[in-house]
């Protein structure tokens, strides 16, 4: 019958000796399943980001969430977490909610969040409550080198870096490692590298599962001039959304020297956050197909002028050879101070505007010292024209002595820039053109094109054959271009809609077919 039982095991030796072991046994009763939906684990922060949580909780004998089982007894608990122990932010009762993720300082300690979440049942009418729990690790967005959790052919050093740090990897070679585990890059858009090589510039690969797995980004670099003189690289990050192992891989083509040292890595977007730090750094980047600024055109936020990307291009639609890049925004510094700036365009020309003044051009790579007053605006607009060959772009400064890449937190985007698509889009239409869905017929999803030349309110509906409003797609200004919405239609019957577009006075509509 249902209950709580206590089950011995005595065993006893040729001499007589014995041993007594206990087990407690309940029938009747199943340990609930508590499981964290939201963050993801692995997921990226960083200081006094707001975190959402939400726990399920199901229950053979209760039930769930809003089932048998109230949100309000689920107790959750946030904990900054270290190698070796952890410091609770106190428990709070609650399956949804919000926490701060709290600071920690800017040392070279080993630093991240635990979120746990538990649950006991009410017994199942026999007086033994059981308990289950769940818990997450989520990372903050700097990670020190020499916290990874396995160095594959790399060794440690104090670190020489004057922006800090405690010990730096170096003594790489090919296909020296650094393996990170439990990270969801859920959220991530870019990562950089604290680099630094007295001999060759390598490319540091970062790649999912094993030092051979999926490529994820490439990372090139520059000789910084010495073992200790650091700077900043950065790329493009393939997202993988679920937890994986990471791997930051050596490559190079020359052997038999080292290939540099690595300080820290910064993972650069909006991560599990509920509301995004990271858009108020970097700066807007409009990129397009041609040399001289014209042709097919992608929109992005990149979070510094820091780009060694040889022969890969900066995006596959941009190509390889012949394009153009113009990144726009502000620079805010904490301190006053005078300031020389200096381009590093390669196989091409760079220019740079600070507050719409021209300081400098194809004929000058640096500045003159310019003073910069503490938290003063200066709005900044740089442009890259490549022709052809390798190709890469940095923007640097020097301020106290020391020339290096101007940092993601210096720059404030140009926001209305922003709000294009990252799709690549053409040269601004001419008209107002709502396309044919593709495919027609579809089932259950197809997409729906249209383009107008000026910003303005866009309204896209759709209508059964009845009149009846269905689906609302778009219902928000729109800035000039070609745009693309996806219409799933997985909860529609099989028949003919009708999707109509107004826009400035203006209609247009037409049919599509579902198929199922």
């Amino acid at each position: 019958s249902n209950g709580k039982y206590l089950v011995s095991l005595k065993v006893t030796d040729p001499e007589g000796a014995s041993s007594t072991a206990q087990l407690e046994i309940i029938v009747g009763n199943s340990t609930p399943k508590v499981t964290i939906t939201k963050p993801v684990n692995g997921g990226f922060y960083e200081d006094f980001d707001q975190i959402e949580y939400h726990v399920y909780v199901e229950d053979p004998e209760q039930g769930s969430i809003g089932n048998g089982i109230a949100c309000e007894v689920v107790v959750v608990e946030p904990s900054i977490g270290h190698d070796d122990h952890s410091h609770g932010t106190g428990p709070r009762n609650g399956c949804t909610g919000i926490f701060t993720a709290e600071t920690h300082g800017d040392g070279p300690d080993n630093v991240f969040y635990v979120l746990g979440a538990s649950f006991e049942d009410d017994g199942a009418d026999i007086e033994a409550p059981l308990r289950g729990s769940d818990g997450i690790i989520l990372n903050l967005k700097r990670k020190q080198a020499q916290h990874a959790l396995e160095f594959i052919n790399l060794q440690t050093e104090s670190t020489g870096d004057f922006l800090g740090g405690e010990f730096n990897v170096g003594f790489a070679g090919q296909n020296s490692a650094l393996k990170f585990g439990t990270m969801n890059l859920e959220g991530i858009d870019f990562i950089t590298v604290r680099y630094a090589t007295e001999q060759v510039a390598a490319n540091i690969e970062a790649r999912a599962d094993s030092i051979n797995g999926p490529l994820l980004a490439t990372i090139g670099t520059q000789v910084t001039g010495g073992w200790q003189t650091y700077d900043f690289f950065t790329a493009k990050l393939d997202q993988i959304n679920d937890m994986r192992d990471i791997y930051l891989v050596y490559k190079s083509n020359v052997q038999g020297v080292g290939l540099g040292n690595i300080n820290w890595i910064d993972f650069h977007g909006q991560g599990i956050a509920a509301t995004n730090q990271d858009s108020l750094r970097g700066l807007a980047a409009t990129y397009f197909s041609n040399s001289d600024f014209t042709g097919g055109a992608m929109i992005r936020k990149d979070p510094m002028i820091a780009f060694q990307w040889g022969n890969r291009g900066p995006d596959e639609a941009i190509g390889t050879s012949g394009f153009s890049v113009r990144w726009e925004g502000e620079i805010i510094n904490d301190k006053f101070g005078f300031y020389r700036f200096y381009s590093d365009p390669v196989n091409g020309k760079a220019k740079v505007w600070l507050n719409d003044v021209l300081i400098i051009d194809e004929n000058n790579s640096q500045s003159s010292n310019i003073r910069l007053n503490a938290n003063s605006r200066n709005k900044v607009k740089v442009e890259y024209s490549h022709s052809s060959g390798e190709s890469g772009m940095f923007l640097r400064w020097s301020g106290n002595g020391i020339k290096n890449v101007i940092p993601s937190e210096i720059f404030t985007p140009k926001t209305e820039l922003l709000t294009v698509s990252n799709e690549v889009y053409d040269e601004i239409p001419s008209e107002f053109l709502l396309n044919q869905n593709y495919p027609n017929p579809f089932n259950p999803v197809t997409q729906i094109d249209f383009s107008i030349p000026r910003s303005g309110d866009v309204r896209l509906y759709v209508y059964n054959t009845l009149g009846q409003l269905v689906k609302v797609l778009v219902e928000e200004t729109r800035q000039a271009g070609h745009h693309t919405v996806t219409f799933d239609a997985s909860e529609f019957s099989t028949g003919v809609y009708l999707y109509r577009i107004d826009y400035e006075g203006q209609t247009q509509v037409k049919k599509l077919l579902l198929l199922k």
